[in-house]
């Protein structure tokens, strides 16, 4: 990929008597025979050959850009503090002004390849710089929070743990997301979001709806831990509650600001256009509180290779089958298995060793999920029956 670099600025900053340096950087390269630009941020804790640092991917939303999103959020002021990349790409150009990112909304005729995108950029960063790929993570505002959660579905193996702010997913794509394990998740809401509504619409998901399939998915407890976010700005016309899932699959979670009174903002941030986007709360810093979310989680060594196990180390047989499946290996390896419905939720599970059957005649006819994973490491498989 020919890279192309518009412009460089060093930010310089006296410690005691150190020097320390940040670094923005404007690049682009060619993907899929389109030019697509991205600003990386550069933390002044990064050395080469030094510590590789976590990478986060923050994306703008719609009719908005990379910088409007790194001024908007100030992750980049967390990022200096805590010691961790911050990647701003660019949506592709939309008529009404602005990029976008496609998420297959209903209508929308786009081919474009956005996941494909961010995930040439993680390879990308992993030869020019010290990434730690077991901490790659991804948010965003609006349309970003879209893309965050199409991510999350479809390349779980990649990203540690996603953070959506007034975004949504698609009903048709929260119908087919199959991640095949749990997947940390973070959403923060506004229930007067009049742009992606609350309660859902013919193009997002309801909020609780989400939440749900999110918690169903990584087998949480379906009762919230409940916290009453500290009311710190009473004259910003809206209040915080916290709603953690916990006792989820793999130790992750499922975490839901709901913001009483919020608009389509980013909490914490500036107050722009209230008129049109509704209130901003100031009771909590959402870049702040995102990264101490991204921070207790990564990925499993062996999940930065595809399907560890090799394409035929385990057979799976009959498939499609009408009540039983016969499991086999030559793996000497104890290796546990889950079966999950193509929503998630959780239905059988166990490990064996060699070989092992199950019976599916309690379920009714539809396609499922099998996820097998050992020391040596994962692998899932779709499984008809009928």
């Amino acid at each position: 990929m020919e890279m192309k670099k518009y412009f460089v600025v060093f930010v310089t900053m006296c410690i005691s008597i150190s020097m320390v340096a940040q670094t923005d950087l404007f690049e682009s390269f060619e993907f899929n025979g389109e030019e697509r630009t991205y600003r990386l941020h550069i933390p002044p804790q990064y050395e080469e050959g030094g510590e590789s640092l976590p990478l986060v991917f923050n994306l703008h939303g719609a009719g908005s850009n990379a910088l409007e999103q790194a001024l908007y959020t100030s992750f980049n002021v967390v990022s200096n503090t805590e010691g961790f990349f911050v990647c701003h790409p660019n949506g592709t150009p939309q008529a009404t002004g602005g990029n976008v990112w496609n998420v297959n909304f209903p209508g929308s005729m786009s081919e474009v390849d956005d996941v494909g995108f961010i995930l040439a950029l993680i390879d990308l960063f992993k030869e020019e710089y010290n990434i730690n790929l077991s901490r790659t993570y991804s948010t965003g505002m609006s349309n970003g929070g879209f893309l965050s959660y199409k991510l999350a579905c479809e390349h779980p193996d990649k990203i540690a743990a996603i953070a959506s702010v007034t975004g949504s997913m698609v009903p048709s794509e929260l119908s087919v997301c199959n991640p095949g394990k749990a997947v940390p998740v973070m959403q923060i809401h506004g229930t007067n979001d009049l742009i992606v509504l609350y309660n859902g619409s013919l193009f997002s998901s309801g909020i609780e709806e989400l939440v749900s399939w999110w918690v169903n998915n990584n087998g949480c407890d379906t009762e919230a831990n409940y916290t009453e976010v500290e009311d710190t700005d009473p004259d910003d016309g809206s209040t915080a509650e916290l709603f953690e899932y916990v006792s989820c699959d793999d130790d992750v979670t499922v975490e839901f600001y709901k913001i009483a009174d919020g608009g389509h903002t980013w909490p914490g941030a500036p107050n722009v256009s209230p008129e049109l986007l509704g209130i901003t709360n100031n009771d909590f810093n959402a870049s702040q509180v995102i990264w101490e979310f991204f921070n207790k989680y990564q990925l499993p060594e062996t999940s930065q290779v595809d399907d560890l196990f090799g394409l035929n180390a385990i057979q799976v047989f009959p498939n499609p089958t009408e009540n039983r499946l016969q499991f086999t290996t030559e793996s000497s390896d104890v290796i546990q298995y889950k079966l999950m419905d193509s929503s998630g939720a959780k239905l059988l599970q166990g490990h064996f060793t060699k070989t092992q059957e199950i019976h599916l005649e309690a379920f009714a006819n539809g396609m499922y999920i099998l996820h097998f994973e050992s020391e040596q490491g994962v692998m899932t498989k779709k499984i008809l029956k009928q």
